[in-house]
């Protein structure tokens, strides 16, 4: 029966793109007696799936994760024409005491970008890198709400293999996520911008807004609500190639096999506003692997660099603290 279960999962999981994803981003915690409780916590025990699903939603949480994100995009140009972006974005938190973190995360992407000049072809290779470090504090409340802020430099390498996928330039600007966790709702609000700061002085400069609201609604045995629409502005352009403002749903579903806990989600945006040559549709996959309980790095990772610079870090913290 456990190995017919475990199949039906497996087959579920297909059904809702685990392909395509060979395809970046909850937290949760269980409802804290105090803090020194929450310290005593053991890195052996099993949390419940509706915790582990708001950890793995939140994507400054404190659990180690490998989300691979696939986009594709439909309707783009005047010739409907299909590109694809494909990321793989390692998160890896370094946890320290009093709730307090340092949330890393890189972002690896590979595009698939169509002619749309000629109407045919398209190139694909790997695109600008970027790298963040957020530093993240947590606080809680009664009755198991918790609140996450999280604020860091995020930097833009000009990684990109080949000549259209490339902007040629460094960038570097900030980011802040700010987050709400409370019963089965878990609800974020991300925010960066990019300057270029350097690079191939051919290449025009960048100026580029994200803003991105999360929003999870966790169900019974695992399924959940997601909107995770990703708004942009580049301030580089004006009038109606400034911004694209899309809207749309998706569904999720967390489920273990084995002993590996997994969570997957497909949505689907409609672009409502977008740029002239811009995508009308987006279809997401997401698929994230991830550790459900917390490494702690501070004693074992950082005591050459204490050694070095003669300062005592705090001890790392056995409480877990969700944010990414």
């Amino acid at each position: 029966m456990r190995r017919r279960s475990s199949v039906k999962t497996l087959a579920l999981a297909l059904l809702l793109g685990l392909p395509l994803a060979g395809s970046a981003l909850a937290q949760a915690n269980k409802e804290a007696a105090g803090e020194d409780a929450s310290d005593e916590h053991q890195e052996g025990e099993v949390d419940n799936d509706l915790e582990q699903a708001q950890r793995a939603e939140n994507p400054v949480s404190d659990i180690v994760r490998l989300p691979i994100i696939n986009s594709t995009f439909f309707g783009i140009g005047p010739r409907d024409q299909v590109g694809n972006a494909l990321f793989f974005a390692p998160i890896v938190p370094f946890l320290f005491q009093g709730d307090w973190s340092i949330v890393t995360r890189t972002i690896i992407p590979i595009i698939t970008r169509p002619d749309v000049a000629t109407g045919s072809g398209r190139t694909t290779g790997l695109g600008d890198i970027t790298l963040e470090a957020l530093g993240h504090k947590l606080w809680r409340f009664r009755r198991g709400q918790l609140f996450d802020v999280a604020l860091g430099p995020i930097v833009g390498f000009p990684s990109a293999t080949r000549e259209v996928l490339r902007s040629g330039k460094w960038k570097l600007g900030p980011k802040l996520i700010a987050g709400v966790t409370a019963k089965r709702w878990v609800a974020l609000l991300l925010v960066r911008n990019l300057w270029s700061v350097g690079g191939d002085a051919n290449r025009p400069d960048v100026n580029a807004l994200l803003l991105q609201y999360l929003l999870f609604y966790n169900f019974q045995k695992g399924w959940y609500l997601a909107m995770e629409p990703i708004i942009t502005a580049d301030w580089m352009q004006s009038g109606t190639n400034r911004w694209t403002v899309p809207f749309g749903i998706g569904v999720g579903k967390f489920f273990r096999i084995g002993r590996l806990p997994i969570t997957t989600r497909a949505q689907a945006f409609y672009n409502a506003v977008r740029p002239d040559f811009g995508a009308k549709w987006e279809l997401r996959i997401s698929l994230i692997f991830f550790k459900p309980n917390p490494l702690r790095f501070a004693k074992e990772y950082f005591r050459p660099l204490v050694a070095a610079v003669g300062v005592e870090l705090p001890r790392a913290a056995g409480a877990r603290s969700p944010v990414a």
